[in-house]
């Protein structure tokens, strides 16, 4: 392990301090309060249209909108927003900048009143 440090984990690190910075750049130089994106790349598949090998692979995927939040340590949270025309749940993540969790929580609770609203 002592060998690949910075193969590896170096990397890694590196690569979390660029995601960090973009973070920072977006709350703070460009003055965004809040980030909305999706939670997924798409609707949930059916159970009888998952695979083993798709799972994982759509694991995978799914979880591009939301790993670069975990990995700068920003506060997000997710909450059901809308349906699709055949009643499937989408949902969208809001993020704040660090130690903003409030605002975050502030705006989810609207979302929220307003998805129940819509149902």
């Amino acid at each position: 392990m002592k060998f690949h440090y910075d193969e590896y984990f170096g990397q890694a690190l590196r690569v979390r301090r660029l995601i960090k910075m973009d973070f920072d750049r977006v709350f703070r130089k460009e003055g965004c309060d809040i980030l909305l994106t999706p939670v997924t790349s798409g609707i949930p598949p059916l159970f009888s249209e998952i695979s083993d090998t798709d799972g994982y692979k759509r694991e995978c995927q799914d979880d591009f909108y939301t790993q670069p939040c975990n990995l700068a340590g920003v506060p997000a949270i997710s909450v059901p927003f809308m349906r699709t025309a055949d009643g499937f749940p989408i949902g969208v993540q809001i993020i704040a900048d660090h130690l903003k969790d409030g605002t975050a929580l502030d705006v989810a609770e609207k979302l929220y009143e307003y998805s129940v609203a819509q149902l």
